[in-house]
């Protein structure tokens, strides 16, 4: 049976990239005193790239200085609604449970490709060289009275080089582009209408559909999306899978597509090639198949002709469904047998995950689309389990 529950908090992560001295930190405070004026209720925070600096590293314009995997997972820790989340430079990130979070994150390195799927939205503060190094000048000399000498150096022999070679290029990983000096304040309005509508479609009534299933299935889904977000970190589409046989997994794969230029190369097409490297096709007759997404009609063709005994799927596969949502391969009367499928396990985390995929650029689509524009999006419809039953 479906089980319809209102939604618990959400999180909405936006990132502010840019250079040295682009002006990151002075954005984050605006936005955040906007938006305690658009929605009082809301409890933001600013998160901090250097935050997370190696201790032993005083270079703060270089990559390496940076511990892109705790960063990381603190934003995974946001996303998956931890209240208390530790930081590794002693500080922590506390939220309510019951209040939707809101956190600006701000550093040079925040648009690498591997970071993206976490963002709700990404912004780039764009500032050109002179304008960074009057900057810098201005509060390094004159605010904490440095040496001048020494400050110009420390710009033209490390951030200006970090920013050109590392920096400035990940800015085409933005959603949007933030102008410098006169045109901000509008660039300030437009971000602002964008955040209202974000905190709106939080505050929209939220239904989500996920089938109950014993929790013995619910393992071997997890250990499928698993497999679906190492496809989401090589920038595949993340489907995953697991096939398991007499409480063996036996063969597991993700969608592989892309890296392979092969449109065949499917999740359970690469765990079939595994399963009959070892055993004989006759195993498949009392093997389950767990997958994150429904098969395509490719896929569900070949698991009627290997004689699948079940497959268990979380959300539907609309334009290209093999086993109900477009036909239903798995129920035809042919020579080989039908099987049973069982839609909706961990269907949310399923959607969000295609989701988080398709908010991206895909530069390997056979005609790429700019997706600029383009919001994670958290509502998530009822599921209709009539056409798979």
């Amino acid at each position: 049976m479906d089980n319809m529950k209102a939604s618990k908090s959400e999180s909405i992560i936006i990132a502010i990239a840019g250079g040295p001295y682009a002006g990151k930190k002075r954005l984050c405070n605006e936005l955040l005193t906007r938006l305690e004026a658009l929605s009082p209720s809301t409890k933001a925070h600013i998160l901090h790239l250097s935050s997370f600096m190696y201790p032993e590293q005083t270079d703060r314009y270089s990559l390496n200085s940076y511990d892109i995997k705790a960063y990381k997972e603190t934003l995974v820790a946001i996303q998956g609604g931890k209240e208390r989340i530790p930081l590794p430079d002693g500080k922590e990130l506390c939220f309510s449970p019951d209040r939707d979070r809101v956190v600006f994150t701000e550093g040079y390195y925040l648009l690498l490709p591997e970071l993206l799927p976490s963002y709700t939205s990404k912004l780039f503060v764009y500032a050109d060289g002179d304008t960074r190094l009057e900057r810098s000048v201005i509060r390094r000399v004159c605010g904490d009275h440095e040496i001048l000498a020494e400050v110009l150096d420390d710009f033209v022999q490390n951030a200006k080089p970090a920013y050109e070679m590392a920096i400035h290029p990940t800015r085409e990983n933005a959603d949007i582009i933030l102008p410098q000096r006169a045109n901000i304040q509008s660039a300030l309005l437009f971000v602002s209408q964008h955040l209202q509508d974000l905190l709106e479609e939080l505050n929209q009534p939220k239904l989500t559909s996920s089938v109950q299933y014993d929790p013995l299935h619910e393992k071997y889904m997890k250990l499928a999306h698993e497999m679906a977000e190492t496809s989401l970190a090589n920038r595949e589409v993340p489907v995953g899978c697991v096939f398991v046989y007499k409480g063996e997994v036996i063969g597991k794969g993700y969608n592989q597509t892309n890296c392979s230029l092969s449109g065949i190369r499917h999740a359970e097409i690469i765990a079939i090639e595994q399963i009959l490297e070892k055993y004989p096709s006759s195993v498949f007759s009392e093997t389950t198949l767990y997958v994150t997404v429904e098969p395509c009609l490719m896929c569900a063709a070949a698991l009627k002709q290997l004689h699948i005994e079940a497959v268990y799927f979380g959300c539907g596969n609309d334009r290209f469904g093999g086993c109900g949502s477009v036909f239903s391969i798995n129920k035809d009367p042919s020579i080989d047998p039908k099987y049973s499928v069982y839609p909706g396990l961990f269907r949310p985390e399923a959607v969000m995950l295609m989701r988080r995929f398709y908010v991206q650029e895909n530069a390997k689509a056979p005609v790429p689309q700019a997706k600029k524009q383009r919001i994670l999006k958290h509502n998530i419809e009822q599921m209709d389990l009539t056409r798979y039953v």
